[in-house]
């Protein structure tokens, strides 16, 4: 089971919610909870390491707004308490701004980045904050 998860984490990082699902689809289900102490004692499943690099991977030009960042992470195996935690403390607006700078520079249109910032997750706050702030700054 160990050799499984170990072989499993080659790839990339990996939720133990992944990493248990794996075990158990491979009859390892009463191995789990062993394979994934030695794991953390190891240093090797983190789950906030691997929450946190992908929260890092969606900045920047490749930022998603909040509740689709949840979702994503939420639906890969993050425990909620988690997802709470790191994204509690992540302006929204700022993201939406950067997303927005890096797909169409200081002259976007305002509907067109407002529908794109839209499709990326964004919640309407955020949408609004990032749109007038391109607009002051292109003045």
């Amino acid at each position: 089971a160990y050799g499984v998860a170990l072989r499993l984490l080659e790839t990339r990082d990996r939720f133990e919610a992944e990493i248990a699902r794996a075990l158990a689809a491979k009859g390892y289900a009463d191995q789990t909870p062993d394979v994934l102490e030695r794991l953390r004692k190891q240093g090797i499943a983190n789950d906030r390491r691997v929450a946190e690099a992908i929260i890092m991977g969606r900045e920047g030009r490749r930022a998603i707004g909040d509740e689709l960042l949840r979702h994503r992470l939420l639906e890969k195996g993050a425990p909620e308490a988690l997802v709470d935690d790191l994204l509690g403390g992540r302006d929204e607006a700022e993201s939406a701004y950067q997303a927005l700078v890096g797909k169409f520079g200081p002259e976007a249109p305002r509907a067109k980045a407002g529908r794109f910032l839209a499709s990326r997750g964004f919640g309407e706050e955020a949408i609004e904050s990032a749109l007038e702030r391109l607009a002051s700054s292109s003045e």
